[in-house]
């Protein structure tokens, strides 16, 4: 699918933290919805985070008119630590609330509507709960789990309330997703999280109109030697075939986040 808008530029080393921001903020749909509000903003460019401050500074406020039933994340907390009237920031709760995410994604959303960047200390991660696959390397080399687990997280800030929510909101879906994967034949996945930044480089050349075979030449042809012969165009085609199948697996996980289990309300 081609669209007039660039990759969000995601600035976040962790391997683990990229891949969450990505599988969001690389879906088609969520990239639709932040060409239509950049419009509807006035965003022609994205604004530059050092400009942010200016920009919000003129930007309208609108008094909300909902005060009784407030904008909730997806595990039910009121957002009310935003303030309601500006559009920008009413238009990322929208976006919460659609794309099932907790309030610990607000500024990764807001960073990306705005400004197109997603800063490293955007996502804040206070209390999750996610199904841990065999294609995790941390908890399959370093922690022996080979099968599939469901693990709930927490920090040294996070609150009696915050876990209460996961283990009755979050939990019951991630058990499901948990079934639903017990139950297929093969467990075992591709490694998907070490080749992210890889993988999606991948994915954004071939979405915006490179072939398996000009990103294969571009990307390791320059390296090899003997470029007339017939094995220097079996590696190409192997290459090929293997560029071919991490996009696909990438495609495959960014629309799987579109299939959250998540509940849309509380």
């Amino acid at each position: 699918m081609y669209m007039e808008i660039k990759p969000i530029d995601i600035q976040v080393d962790n391997p683990r933290r990229f891949s969450r921001i990505a599988y969001l903020v690389d879906r088609d749909d969520f990239l639709l919805d932040i060409h239509k509000f950049r419009k509807q903003l006035g965003i022609e460019k994205p604004i530059s985070i050092d400009d942010l401050n200016s920009w919000r500074a003129k930007e309208p406020f609108k008094p909300s008119k909902i005060t009784k039933n407030p904008i909730r994340d997806v595990s039910g907390v009121p957002l009310y630590y935003c303030i309601q009237g500006f559009p920008s920031e009413e238009i990322t709760k929208f976006l919460l609330q659609k794309y099932h995410r907790w309030s610990n994604y607000f500024l990764v959303i807001y960073y990306a509507l705005v400004c197109g960047v997603v800063p490293d200390d955007s996502l804040s991660i206070e209390a999750t709960c996610q199904l841990i696959r065999p294609d995790d390397y941390y908890y399959q080399v370093q922690q022996g789990i080979t099968d599939p687990s469901i693990a709930i997280f927490v920090t040294s800030r996070t609150t009696k309330k915050e876990l209460l929510l996961v283990y009755k909101h979050v939990l019951p879906g991630v058990i499901e997703q948990y079934k639903k994967i017990t139950k297929t034949k093969d467990t075992s996945f591709p490694d998907t999280i070490s080749n992210i930044k890889r993988d999606r480089k991948w994915y954004w050349l071939h979405k915006n109109g490179k072939t398996y075979q000009q990103i294969a030449y571009e990307t390791i042809g320059p390296k090899l030697e003997n470029q007339n012969s017939v094995k220097y165009n079996e590696r190409i085609a192997d290459y090929r075939e293997m560029i071919r199948k991490a996009i696909g697996q990438y495609d495959k996980r960014v629309n799987i986040s579109m299939k959250d289990s998540y509940p849309s309300e509380v």
